[in-house]
């Protein structure tokens, strides 16, 4: 699984909740069911492939 995130993003949950790009991975590895689908409308938008 490859999960991207930007400089300041890891920056931010470092300083603001202590958390590491290893942990973010770990939870997302960890998971079971389905992801979250945010269906609001307003936020719908076309992802990159």
């Amino acid at each position: 699984m490859k999960i991207q995130c930007s400089p300041a993003v890891k920056e931010k949950l470092f300083v603001k909740y202590n958390v590491v790009e290893k942990e973010v991975f770990e939870c997302f590895a960890n998971r079971e069911g389905h992801y979250l689908k945010d269906t609001r409308e307003k936020l719908a938008a076309t992802l990159p492939i």
